[in-house]
């Protein structure tokens, strides 16, 4: 599957409900295989989180190049 980014405040949303801690430490980067991917600001690595209901964000998806 394709990247692609989606509303960033829905991927926020979804993730702190599945256990992110400090959301201001990370960024939203992009969605891919049903899972929204941060990357921390001062660290670097990357986390994900699982989400399942595509068919409901497909309206706020954008194809990453």
């Amino acid at each position: 599957m394709n990247m692609f980014e989606r509303d960033h405040k829905a991927a926020f949303k979804n993730a702190i409900a599945n256990g992110l801690h400090n959301p201001k430490s990370w960024m939203y980067m992009y969605s891919q295989d049903n899972k929204d991917f941060f990357k921390n600001i001062a660290m670097r690595n990357y986390i994900s989180f699982e989400f399942k209901n595509y068919i409901s964000f497909e309206y706020e998806t954008k194809e990453v190049a």
